[in-house]
């Protein structure tokens, strides 16, 4: 825990170091050809996933004795072998599409290597980020925030050395991505050699009867992940690189990664390999339909309390902020920015969705989901088309809330699976920071913009500490398993 309390801000803080930098030394075009860039290698590492990802979080885990050696449950020298392997076999396709990028940037100059640069980038990226799985599955977070942390900060310093050697050009932006991609492979094989060779084996054989759950589990699971890439944030990015041009992209890129580094850092996703286990475990327990309907919402509750103030801030100051830290080569993403985060409070829901899922050991409910969600690509189409990129911000939003209120739906149609959800919490929240965000756009020819976000936050916070969202449960929950000083700010 802190580990992750440490290297998890550090990350933060190098992540949005490496944004500013690059939107101040790229031109727009530049930039937009980065972000099509990490958008196809997305797409390569999420479609080769197999499902072996949600089998490596449902499957393998370990037990650290009191002697600190670890146990190691679950097939994963297979699991790791067959990630490597159908990468390797997701980038052959790739190479198949020599001139992606120079049908999608017509007018853009590259080399013609680009594709084979993100190639490597696919492959080593995705090894490093199916290695720290395992280290969160295997209760060892430590070692998946190194790895995280030290890709950031090679990117970090290497934007600095080429920007001090005037060397910022594309090309080298992307080779930098393919040295630290490549790092992060390595470092992170070290360090599960090193776990695995000290660790004690339990059961690791992947027996038939285990192996024919596994499928039945992942099978679905990698489904929806497929079509999740129809209305993802990366397949809209070409969609406004193909339909819109550059600018456009280069404009919904930036505010997406500022947004996403916001969603990095959700509880949900900060505190992923300390939730998904305590849902597992939850999952085994005789009271388990009672308590796992009381951890969704709470979890749920948890991350929007951490997006509202944001969204108060953005509002009223998004323009200036983004504007400010581009250097002025983006001024006018701030409401592109804004319906991004809106759109966090129903990714932070559709992550409690999916770990409830896999504590039910159900992929279908988010499988039918997510084609649920699919319409979300004809939308962005059609809006990006004709707003741009707030059109595609949109879109991502609407999808989003789709995929929640179809898994919600889904899983009440089964009756084993069926729970009540109990709102009041999340309405005293979507209440309150609606008043806090009325109050003073009602009265802006008094307010500065900065005066209204001040005003915002503490109307937001007034009317959380009156109208508390946690129930007494969950306020011993939250006492119990956070730090004091988050606690205290968490019961209100």
């Amino acid at each position: 825990m802190l580990s992750m309390l440490i290297t998890r801000p550090l990350s933060a803080v190098a992540g949005l170091v490496v944004l500013v930098l690059l939107s101040r030394g790229l031109k727009s075009t530049e930039y937009a050809i980065y972000f099509a860039v990490w958008a196809v290698a997305e797409i390569v590492i999420l479609a080769s996933n197999c499902g072996l990802i949600q089998s490596v979080y449902r499957y393998v885990s370990a037990a650290q004795k009191t002697n600190g050696c670890y146990v190691v449950e679950g097939p994963v020298l297979k699991l790791i072998a067959l990630r490597f392997l159908s990468l390797i076999l997701s980038g052959g396709i790739l190479l198949s599409f020599p001139d992606l990028f120079v049908r999608v940037f017509s007018g853009a100059h590259f080399s013609s290597v680009l594709v084979l640069y993100v190639l490597a980038i696919s492959i080593c990226e995705g090894m490093a980020r199916f290695f720290e799985s395992i280290f969160d599955s295997m209760l060892s977070q430590g070692r998946s925030q190194f790895t995280l942390l030290l890709r950031t900060l090679v990117r970090v310093v290497g934007l600095l050395y080429l920007g001090y050697q005037d060397g910022l050009t594309i090309e080298n932006v992307i080779r930098l991505e393919m040295i630290a991609a490549s790092l992060g492979f390595f470092v992170g094989f070290i360090l599960f050699a090193q776990l695995y060779v000290a660790s004690e084996l339990g059961s690791t054989e992947l027996h038939e009867g285990t192996l024919v759950r596994m499928v039945k589990f992942a099978v679905p699971a990698y489904m929806a992940q497929l079509l999740g890439i129809l209305y993802g944030p990366d397949a809209m990015k070409l969609i406004l690189a193909g339909n819109v041009g550059a600018h456009a992209l280069a404009v919904f890129g930036f505010a997406y990664s500022l947004a996403a580094v916001v969603q990095r850092y959700l509880p949900i996703n900060i505190l992923a390999g300390v939730f998904r286990p305590v849902f597992v475990a939850a999952s085994k327990k005789e009271d388990a339909n009672h308590i796992l309907p009381e951890m969704l919402v709470m979890v749920i509750k948890v991350n929007w309390l951490f997006v509202v103030p944001i969204f108060c801030i953005l509002i009223f100051l998004g323009d200036w902020f983004l504007g400010k830290i581009s250097g002025g080569n983006y001024t006018n993403a701030g409401p592109v920015m804004c319906i991004i985060v809106v759109a966090l409070l129903a990714v932070a829901t559709h992550g409690a969705l999916s770990m409830y899922c896999l504590a039910r050991e159900t992929s279908w409910a988010p499988m039918w989901a997510t084609a649920c969600s699919a319409v979300g690509l004809p939308i962005a189409i059609y809006l990006g088309g004709r707003y741009g990129a707030i059109g595609v911000a949109l879109a991502f939003l609407v999808s989003e809330i789709i995929w929640c209120f179809a898994c919600y739906l889904i899983l009440q149609i089964n009756q084993v699976h069926r729970f009540t959800l109990p709102i009041r919490g999340l309405l005293v929240i979507v209440g309150s920071v609606t008043t806090a965000v009325a109050l003073p756009l009602a009265f802006n020819h008094w307010f500065s913009p900065v005066l209204s976000a001040v005003v915002a936050i503490l109307v937001l916070l007034i009317l959380l500490i009156k109208f508390s969202p946690f129930s007494s449960l969950e306020q011993k929950w939250l006492t119990s398993v956070c730090p004091a000083p988050l606690a205290k700010i968490l019961r209100l």
